[in-house]
């Protein structure tokens, strides 16, 4: 006789499996991810959610904790926000069920100190509603925690995340995700690589071709701008490229708002004007995706 699992443990799973493979996010970007990627939700959905993590919670399969706090001067925003993580029960029940990481590895027996506690959570969260909504439409993706695993000998700033259309063998495209601004040579790895990807592409790990790059910032005074950002690529480009950036307003826990996408025609060399051209997508975020990937 067959095992089976009721629609209950396949979201308990659902819900596990997210936090091994991102790490500890808040609640509405874990809502995201196991249950509804549109942006919006009912009311209905969400106390339903918020029944299920007190469950998980009480079963010690899921561990609250509060938000790390981080300067105001980085992200404007006091932050009253609880992270939720997975607990050393719960990565045993994914054991049980045959779940393993990007590397095949059973996450039994892991430890609390091994369950990852990202300290730019807002960032985290976003590349993580991000993530959520292209998977809603059909898209495969590496998390940042995924990319770390396999890229470790790869010499430049590592992707925030690889997306690609689920079910092709087509390369990886580079995600990066800008909440703040970044200096000195941690700024500058990360243009070479955004460079590298839109010119000549590059292989992560052993298997893992990249080519192309999305930039996903926001309106936050502390997030540098999409213009910025390609002056400061310029330098390390070897051909002309075209930056694809997705522009949004954040809330006080991270979540996304409306988004605008920008497409900008770098030349190399800084000295060379960048020429903007702004195509106004409002919230249907997923079109500016889908217009990304297919040009």
């Amino acid at each position: 006789m067959e095992n089976t699992i009721d629609i209950g443990e396949a979201r308990t799973l659902a819900i596990l499996t997210a936090l091994l493979r991102f790490g500890a996010l808040p609640a509405w970007a874990l809502f995201w991810l196991t249950v509804a990627a549109r942006g919006y939700e009912t009311i209905s959905e969400r106390k339903d959610f918020e029944l299920k993590l007190r469950k998980l919670e009480k079963q010690k399969l899921i561990v609250r904790t509060p938000a790390a706090p981080e300067k105001k001067l980085l992200c404007g925003f006091p932050s009253k926000t609880k992270l939720v993580r997975l607990a050393k029960a719960g990565a045993d029940l994914l054991a049980q069920h045959g779940v393993t990481d990007i590397l095949g590895q059973s996450p039994a027996g892991l430890r609390a100190s091994d369950f990852h506690i990202p300290p730019h959570w807002r960032h985290h969260a976003l590349t993580a509603a991000t993530l959520a909504r292209l998977a809603e439409n059909g898209y495969e993706y590496l998390t940042d925690l995924e990319v770390h695993k396999v890229g470790k000998a790869f010499g430049s700033k590592l992707p925030d995340a690889l997306v690609r259309k689920a079910g092709t063998d087509d390369p990886w495209t580079m995600l990066e995700v800008e909440y703040s601004k970044k200096t000195g040579g941690w700024a500058q790895r990360q243009a070479r690589a955004m460079a590298l990807a839109l010119t000549e592409g590059f292989t992560l790990g052993e298997h893992w071709p990249v080519e192309g790059a999305w930039l996903i910032t926001t309106t936050n005074p502390a997030s540098p701008t999409p213009e910025k950002f390609a002056q400061r690529m310029s330098a390390f480009l070897t051909a002309p490229a075209t930056l694809h950036a997705v522009v949004c307003p954040v809330d006080e826990t991270g979540k996304p708002g409306d988004f605008e996408m920008r497409e900008i025609e770098v030349a190399p060399a800084a000295e060379q004007d960048v020429v903007i051209e702004y195509v106004p997508y409002g919230e249907h975020y997923i079109e500016a995706l889908h217009a990304i990937h297919d040009t």
